[in-house]
């Protein structure tokens, strides 16, 4: 099983993708298709191309993905009683911003208001994709209308991990990257489970 971003099938990667297949072809049947983590029990539109390989040596090498259930959960399932809001005269109160149906796209950066990184998520809402390399994001706006950072147990929920999963010997930002890096658990668990009705 391999995962990469959804990129990876368009024009421009399409001959490194093309030469990934063939070489992989030669010993294993091989499936690929773009799943969204949002479709699988996580609030997050996080999309990205799986690559199933079953050798070939194997009856019935064929594989099935999994559609995904529609659980629709949203940011306030996900998230936990924290009051570690931005005080009252921090300046993201003040900038201007558009109303959207999942978030508020603020213009902390200049740019026009289209920086996924100016963006305050709905707690009644779903997220975009969780970044590695960025402490700050996402950003919630709660029930009470205090904007917040997402607690590293959140950004676990986002990715479907235990609660109980610990990161050994991580600071707080390595912890952050490694959830940005990873596939989404709960992805992977359903994929798992179609590979093991098949075995």
């Amino acid at each position: 099983i391999f995962e990469n971003v959804k990129g990876l099938l368009g024009q421009k990667f399409s001959g490194f993708f093309s030469s990934i297949i063939d070489n992989l072809s030669e010993e294993y049947t091989l499936s690929y298709k773009v799943l969204n983590s949002k479709n699988f029990g996580v609030p997050q539109n996080r999309e990205r191309v799986f690559c199933v390989g079953v050798r070939k040596d194997i009856q019935g090498s064929t594989f099935e993905f999994p559609i995904g259930g529609t659980a629709n959960l949203k940011i306030q399932d996900i998230m936990e009683d924290s009051k570690d809001f931005f005080p009252p005269e921090h300046k993201f109160y003040s900038y201007p911003f558009k109303d959207s149906q999942n978030f508020r796209q603020y213009n902390r950066s200049g740019k026009h208001q289209k920086q996924q990184s100016d963006r305050v998520y709905k707690f009644s809402g779903i997220c975009s994709t969780l970044a590695a390399r960025e402490s700050g994001r996402p950003f919630f706006l709660t029930k009470d209308g205090g904007i917040r950072k997402a607690t590293l147990l959140e950004r676990k929920r986002l990715q479907g991990f235990p609660e109980s999963f610990v990161f050994p010997n991580k600071t707080a930002q390595k912890s952050f990257n490694q959830l940005g890096n990873s596939m989404t658990v709960a992805v992977v668990r359903e994929i798992l489970k179609n590979l093991l009705i098949k075995g």
